[in-house]
């Protein structure tokens, strides 16, 4: 009798592993222990003979997992933002300007903080974050834990702080590399950054140094766990 489990129109090493013919030829149940024992040793070296015909680091585990990103668009992990042009952004970058000229840089900072273009393209985001920068550079060290403190502790307080520590850590990656505008490569207001560098004789370097104390009064008042929602975001500005 043939096992079910088999075809019995396959023959014992017609083209196939020698799995799927082992059983053609033996008669069920046993007749002794020695044919059991025969059985089941020719059941693993079976197995072993599939298991050194197939590659398994060419088996995509990641799509047995439910989780994994293979199986789902990344893109459904971030909130959707409404699209934002870059006129839209400059608009408001000319509001923003103009408290900071009538001497509201609070609510300067607040009003750019509180509106950061997630829908915008690169250029927008570029905008809004010369905009952001030139506060911050506005602004003396001596007013930077104080205004910080005021902003966290109003409502939504914490949310708006990790903007700025977003602003940070992109402001940073800019000043950190070679200035363009003392070529007169890249227009004042193609990224914003060319404003900044051109402020003083020490360019990128200023800049960081007043990125840097800001991120040092911010995390004293927001604290740590600010970098870690800032990292795991992907809302990026």
């Amino acid at each position: 009798m043939t096992h079910s489990g088999c075809d019995s129109n396959r023959k014992v090493g017609e083209n196939q592993p020698y799995c799927y013919g082992i059983f053609d030829t033996l008669q069920f149940p046993p007749a002794s222990y020695t044919e059991a024992f025969q059985i089941a040793t020719d059941i693993v070296y079976s197995s072993v003979l599939v298991m050194a015909t197939m590659n398994w680091r060419t088996i995509n585990i990641d799509l047995l997992d439910p989780e994994s990103p293979a199986n789902f668009s990344i893109a459904t992990l971030s909130p959707a933002a409404p699209r934002v042009s870059a006129s839209e952004v400059q608009s408001l970058a000319s509001q923003i300007k103009q408290l900071l000229r009538g001497g509201d840089s609070e609510g300067a900072l607040r009003g750019a903080l509180e509106n950061p273009p997630y829908g915008g393209d690169a250029a927008a985001k570029e905008v809004h974050l010369a905009t952001v920068v030139e506060i911050l550079q506005s602004l003396k060290q001596s007013e930077m834990s104080p205004m910080l403190s005021r902003i966290y502790e109003s409502e939504g307080g914490v949310e708006i702080l990790d903007v700025l520590m977003k602003y940070l850590y992109k402001g940073m990656s800019h000043s950190s590399k070679p200035s363009s505008a003392a070529t007169g490569s890249m227009s004042p207001q193609s990224t914003g950054f060319s404003q900044i560098h051109s402020r003083g004789g020490e360019g990128g370097g200023q800049a960081m140094s007043v990125l840097l104390s800001w991120h040092e009064k911010l995390v004293e008042i927001a604290g740590p766990g600010s970098i870690v929602r800032v990292m795991s975001d992907r809302r990026t500005v």
